[in-house]
């Protein structure tokens, strides 16, 4: 018998519990063919008996690891949330998933130290969580590679967002406020970038809607210093007209309209804001801002999916699967 202070196996379980090995581990890895109460008693003695499961045998009895590597731009709130939300729903299925954070992609991404270490230990798939990614890499044909919110690429898996969509659904609901005129406020952007930076994307259809419906909507770009903030907000509350203004990103608007609050602008009836982006944090700042945001528990559940279908069926069709966002009202 081993000892109380000594991690045990699976045959250690099975001796203590009376159980076969394959109910023990089944009941592990909380199985529905194992009942409740078994299942709670095996993990009471696991856990009392320090047990880890042996992950090496298991990849070695089913021909792989399970392990997927989750090399994700971690530079705000959207993709720490969709990355939280990968994890989850990762490891709910058995996966076990191991997380590398990066600046925005560049060249030479897949030869970077945290990819080097998912290869290193031989991980069933790689999950990337980026807006864009520069160069599909030379060991996606050893590696099965999936991008998650990032714009289409042809030869791999891809959860991707709609971007146009996005912006068009934005414009929709400015249109349907009474507004008189609108304004599309970029971040730090120039309109002539807006081409190559966001073809198809969301601030170039939002304009596009905008513009068809008779409203000439001019730029704003916020240069991110205080002074263009103030500008704005001065701009729009010396305009007789009520003001619809598209944000490409919504913790910005957020910031506005505080500002335009507090500067005496009634955010309810002289201007109306939307803002493109998850914003976590809308519904407790106080401030009644309408947001474009991605599906984030959808995208880390059809993410999940794909990722196991391509473990199982690793010569199977490449799965491009596209989600529309969702229009949150606060008012």
């Amino acid at each position: 018998m081993f000892m109380r202070n000594t991690r045990a196996t699976l045959s250690d379980l099975s001796e203590k519990l009376g159980y076969s090995k394959t109910t023990v581990s089944l009941a592990l890895r909380s199985s529905p063919k194992i009942p409740e109460s078994t299942r709670r008693k095996i993990e009471m003695v696991a856990r009392k008996f320090a047990y880890v499961p042996n992950f090496a045998a298991q990849s070695l009895k089913k021909g792989r690891t399970d392990l997927v590597g989750i090399y994700a731009e971690m530079n705000d709130q959207v993709r720490v949330s969709i990355v939280n939300s990968l994890f989850e729903a990762m490891s709910a299925v058995g996966m076990k998933p191991l997380v590398g954070i990066t600046k925005p992609l560049s060249e030479g991404w897949d030869e970077s130290s945290y990819v080097k270490t998912f290869l290193e230990l031989h991980v069933s798939v790689i999950a990337i969580v980026s807006f864009d990614v520069p160069v599909l890499p030379k060991w996606q044909k050893e590696v099965p590679l999936i991008l998650v919110g990032a714009q289409e690429r042809k030869n791999c898996d891809c959860v991707l967002l709609d971007r146009g969509e996005a912006g068009e659904t934005a414009a929709r609901f400015l249109l349907s406020q009474g507004i008189e005129e609108a304004t599309l406020v970029l971040n730090n952007i120039n309109e002539d970038a807006l081409p190559v930076l966001d073809a198809e994307g969301f601030a170039m259809r939002c304009a596009r809607v905008l513009r068809q419906d008779g409203f000439e909507c001019p730029s704003y770009n916020l240069t991110g210093d205080n002074a263009s903030m103030m500008s704005l907000v001065e701009r729009t509350r010396n305009s007789k007209k009520r003001t619809g203004l598209c944000f490409c990103d919504s913790e910005v608007a957020a910031k506005f309209m505080a500002i335009a609050q507090h500067s005496g602008i009634d955010i309810s009836k002289d201007i109306c804001v939307v803002g493109y982006d998850y914003f976590p944090t809308a519904d407790i700042v106080g401030i009644p801002l309408t947001t474009v945001e991605q599906p984030v528990d959808l995208l880390a559940k059809y993410a999940t999916h794909v990722i196991e279908n391509r473990i199982k069926n690793p010569g199977s069709e490449y799965n491009q699967i596209t989600l529309k966002h969702r229009l949150v009202v606060r008012q």
